[in-house]
Protein backbone atom coordinates (compact mmCIF):
# COMPACT_ATOMS: atom_id res chain seq x y z
CA UNK A 1 0.00 0.00 0.00
CA UNK A 2 1.44 3.53 -0.90
CA UNK A 3 1.93 5.68 2.19
CA UNK A 4 -1.20 8.20 2.50
CA UNK A 5 -0.38 11.47 0.06
CA UNK A 6 0.05 15.04 2.14
CA UNK A 7 -3.43 15.64 1.22
CA UNK A 8 -5.20 13.08 3.01
CA UNK A 9 -2.56 13.24 6.01
CA UNK A 10 -2.69 17.06 6.41
CA UNK A 11 -5.03 18.61 9.08
CA UNK A 12 -7.92 20.58 7.97
CA UNK A 13 -9.87 23.70 8.81
CA UNK A 14 -12.59 25.74 7.58
CA UNK A 15 -9.95 27.56 5.27
CA UNK A 16 -9.47 24.78 3.15
CA UNK A 17 -13.02 25.05 1.72
CA UNK A 18 -14.86 27.83 -0.01
CA UNK A 19 -18.54 27.98 2.00
CA UNK A 20 -21.48 28.30 -0.65
CA UNK A 21 -25.10 28.46 -0.28
CA UNK A 22 -27.22 26.21 2.62
CA UNK A 23 -28.24 23.18 1.08
CA UNK A 24 -29.37 21.83 4.56
CA UNK A 25 -30.81 22.74 7.78
CA UNK A 26 -31.19 20.41 10.46
CA UNK A 27 -31.99 20.58 14.48
CA UNK A 28 -28.61 21.66 15.89
CA UNK A 29 -26.71 21.80 12.24
CA UNK A 30 -26.98 23.99 9.29
CA UNK A 31 -25.48 21.96 5.99
CA UNK A 32 -23.56 24.11 3.39
CA UNK A 33 -22.25 23.13 -0.43
CA UNK A 34 -18.29 24.18 -0.17
CA UNK A 35 -15.68 23.75 -2.44
CA UNK A 36 -11.65 22.81 -1.46
CA UNK A 37 -9.79 25.31 -2.43
CA UNK A 38 -6.87 22.45 -3.17
CA UNK A 39 -8.98 20.27 -5.44
CA UNK A 40 -11.97 22.04 -6.43
CA UNK A 41 -14.20 18.94 -5.36
CA UNK A 42 -17.42 19.93 -3.85
CA UNK A 43 -18.46 18.71 -0.37
CA UNK A 44 -21.46 19.12 2.01
CA UNK A 45 -19.92 20.36 5.20
CA UNK A 46 -22.36 20.23 8.17
CA UNK A 47 -21.71 22.96 10.69
CA UNK A 48 -22.66 22.07 14.21
CA UNK A 49 -22.56 24.97 16.97
CA UNK A 50 -20.57 22.98 20.05
CA UNK A 51 -22.82 25.92 22.48
CA UNK A 52 -25.70 24.91 20.35
CA UNK A 53 -24.89 21.03 21.12
CA UNK A 54 -24.14 21.13 25.21
CA UNK A 55 -26.96 23.52 25.82
CA UNK A 56 -29.10 20.82 23.95
CA UNK A 57 -27.02 17.69 25.38
CA UNK A 58 -26.74 16.22 21.66
CA UNK A 59 -22.91 15.67 22.37
CA UNK A 60 -24.07 11.65 22.37
CA UNK A 61 -26.02 12.68 19.07
CA UNK A 62 -23.37 13.71 17.06
CA UNK A 63 -20.73 11.55 18.39
CA UNK A 64 -22.76 8.34 17.65
CA UNK A 65 -23.55 10.31 13.97
CA UNK A 66 -19.79 10.35 13.44
CA UNK A 67 -19.15 6.55 14.57
CA UNK A 68 -21.52 5.65 12.35
CA UNK A 69 -20.45 7.12 9.24
CA UNK A 70 -16.70 6.00 10.03
CA UNK A 71 -17.75 2.24 10.65
CA UNK A 72 -19.84 2.49 7.13
CA UNK A 73 -16.98 4.44 5.52
CA UNK A 74 -16.61 4.13 2.06
CA UNK A 75 -17.86 0.35 1.49
CA UNK A 76 -21.10 0.72 0.21
CA UNK A 77 -22.24 3.63 -2.59
CA UNK A 78 -25.54 4.18 -0.72
CA UNK A 79 -24.60 6.24 2.15
CA UNK A 80 -22.74 9.73 2.73
CA UNK A 81 -19.14 9.36 3.29
CA UNK A 82 -17.41 11.52 6.05
CA UNK A 83 -14.11 12.32 4.39
CA UNK A 84 -12.67 14.61 7.48
CA UNK A 85 -14.07 16.01 10.52
CA UNK A 86 -12.33 18.90 12.39
CA UNK A 87 -13.32 22.00 14.39
CA UNK A 88 -12.71 25.58 15.87
CA UNK A 89 -13.59 27.18 19.08
CA UNK A 90 -17.18 27.33 18.32
CA UNK A 91 -18.22 24.48 16.04
CA UNK A 92 -17.81 21.18 14.86
CA UNK A 93 -17.69 20.39 10.66
CA UNK A 94 -18.11 16.82 8.91
CA UNK A 95 -16.95 16.95 5.80
CA UNK A 96 -19.80 14.45 3.74
CA UNK A 97 -20.68 14.05 0.44
CA UNK A 98 -22.35 16.23 -1.66
CA UNK A 99 -25.38 14.66 -3.45
CA UNK A 100 -25.91 16.96 -6.34
CA UNK A 101 -29.68 15.96 -7.08
CA UNK A 102 -30.90 17.04 -3.67
CA UNK A 103 -33.39 15.00 -1.51
CA UNK A 104 -36.00 12.41 -2.33
CA UNK A 105 -38.74 14.88 -0.36
CA UNK A 106 -37.62 17.33 -3.48
CA UNK A 107 -38.11 14.70 -6.16
CA UNK A 108 -41.47 13.72 -4.46
CA UNK A 109 -42.89 17.26 -4.51
CA UNK A 110 -41.42 18.27 -7.90
CA UNK A 111 -42.51 14.87 -9.59
CA UNK A 112 -45.76 14.51 -6.88
CA UNK A 113 -45.88 10.99 -8.29
CA UNK A 114 -43.04 8.14 -10.03
CA UNK A 115 -43.17 5.76 -12.48
CA UNK A 116 -43.76 1.96 -11.19
CA UNK A 117 -40.55 1.19 -12.72
CA UNK A 118 -38.83 4.13 -10.73
CA UNK A 119 -40.24 3.33 -7.69
CA UNK A 120 -38.95 -0.36 -7.89
CA UNK A 121 -35.66 0.86 -8.68
CA UNK A 122 -35.49 3.01 -5.21
CA UNK A 123 -37.36 0.73 -3.27
CA UNK A 124 -34.39 -1.80 -4.71
CA UNK A 125 -31.58 0.58 -3.67
CA UNK A 126 -33.11 1.08 -0.42
CA UNK A 127 -33.60 -2.24 0.27
CA UNK A 128 -30.15 -2.86 -0.73
CA UNK A 129 -29.13 -0.30 1.76
CA UNK A 130 -30.86 -1.02 4.55
CA UNK A 131 -29.47 -4.84 3.98
CA UNK A 132 -26.49 -3.12 4.91
CA UNK A 133 -26.89 -1.26 7.56
CA UNK A 134 -28.40 -4.64 9.53
CA UNK A 135 -25.14 -6.51 8.28
CA UNK A 136 -22.99 -3.54 10.21
CA UNK A 137 -26.08 -3.78 12.90
CA UNK A 138 -26.71 -0.49 12.28
CA UNK A 139 -30.74 0.75 12.64
CA UNK A 140 -31.41 4.24 10.98
CA UNK A 141 -34.20 4.70 12.89
CA UNK A 142 -35.22 8.29 11.02
CA UNK A 143 -35.49 7.07 7.42
CA UNK A 144 -37.61 9.77 5.50
CA UNK A 145 -37.44 11.49 2.09
CA UNK A 146 -35.33 14.54 3.66
CA UNK A 147 -32.51 11.75 4.80
CA UNK A 148 -32.41 9.69 1.11
CA UNK A 149 -30.42 12.29 -1.00
CA UNK A 150 -29.40 11.75 -4.88
CA UNK A 151 -26.12 11.76 -6.35
CA UNK A 152 -24.80 12.82 -9.36
CA UNK A 153 -25.87 9.67 -11.11
CA UNK A 154 -29.37 9.51 -9.51
CA UNK A 155 -28.51 6.81 -6.83
CA UNK A 156 -29.59 6.95 -3.35
CA UNK A 157 -27.30 8.28 -0.52
CA UNK A 158 -28.78 7.81 3.26
CA UNK A 159 -28.03 10.87 5.35
CA UNK A 160 -28.37 11.68 9.10
CA UNK A 161 -27.04 8.98 11.44
CA UNK A 162 -27.68 11.25 14.40
CA UNK A 163 -30.92 9.22 15.68
CA UNK A 164 -29.03 5.60 14.71
CA UNK A 165 -28.42 2.93 16.94
CA UNK A 166 -25.26 0.41 16.77
CA UNK A 167 -26.74 -2.77 17.70
CA UNK A 168 -24.66 -5.03 19.89
CA UNK A 169 -24.12 -8.95 19.18
CA UNK A 170 -26.16 -10.07 21.81
CA UNK A 171 -29.02 -7.97 20.51
CA UNK A 172 -28.56 -8.96 16.72
CA UNK A 173 -28.62 -12.12 17.91
CA UNK A 174 -32.02 -12.02 20.12
CA UNK A 175 -33.76 -10.04 16.63
CA UNK A 176 -33.08 -12.97 14.50
CA UNK A 177 -34.89 -15.07 17.06
CA UNK A 178 -37.78 -13.19 17.21
CA UNK A 179 -40.92 -14.89 15.37
CA UNK A 180 -43.43 -12.40 13.62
Amino acid sequence: MPPPTEELVRKRTSEDFVFGRVIGEGSFSTVYLAKDVHTNREFAIKVLEKRHIIREKKTEYVTREKKILLTLGSSCKYFVHLYFTFQDTDRLYFVLTYAKNGELLQQINKDTCFSVECTKYYSAELVLALEYLNAKGIVHRDLKPENVLFDENWHILITDFGSAKMLVLWELHNMSVLKF
